[in-house]
This record gives C-alpha cells, structure tokens and sequence, in this order.
C-alpha cells in the first residue's frame, strides 16, 4: 500500500501519542484510560456551556449596527482617516520644499 509522507506521520502520531498518554499516567499512578472516560463524559461541561453563551450574546450586541460600539469605532475610524490625510498632506509639502531647495 502507498502511502505518502505526511499519512505516515499522521498514523505515527495516532499510535503513539495515546500510548505515551497511558503510559506517563501508568507511571504517575494514575488511571488514564479513566481520565479520558471523565473528560469525554463532562464535555462540555456546564460551565463552558454557560461561557458559551455569554460569549455568543455579547458577540451579537457588537454585531448590532446600532450599538454605540459600532458608532465609536466608526466616529474613531473617521477621525483616524482624517489625521493621516493631513498628514500626508503635510509630508507632500514637505517634499516640494525639498526638491524646490535642488
């Protein structure tokens, strides 16, 4: 059978990496094909759940185009644009007063 490089690697990693797991917990003391049972079994807790939420409303009040946020950030974009404009203005006069000294 072929198979490339990064398939290889990729079996590897699959193979090894949950021996490794089982064997560095063996070695502490430890269960860890039970450590895996519970973290599969508590996923996704309801303390993620809850962050989840929270997480997920606050994005939607951002989203709103008329949330004061998105006004603030409009207002500082605009002032923004104007700042550089003057100062490339000003770069641009300061560039002609160069080459007029030549």
């Amino acid at each position: 059978m072929k198979a490339t490089a990064f398939l290889r690697f990729l079996i590897f990693i699959l193979i090894t990496v949950p021996t490794i797991y089982l064997g560095v917990s063996y070695a502490k003391g430890e269960d860890g094909i039970q450590n895996v049972k519970n973290l599969v079994h508590d996923f996704p807790s309801e303390e993620i759940y809850q962050k989840i939420i929270s997480v997920t409303s606050s994005t939607q009040i951002v989203q709103n185009p008329d949330s004061t946020f998105q006004v603030n950030k409009k207002q500082d974009c605009v002032a923004e644009v104007e700042r550089m404009t003057k100062e490339i203005q000003n770069l641009k006069m300061k560039v002609k007063e160069l080459e007029a000294k030549r």
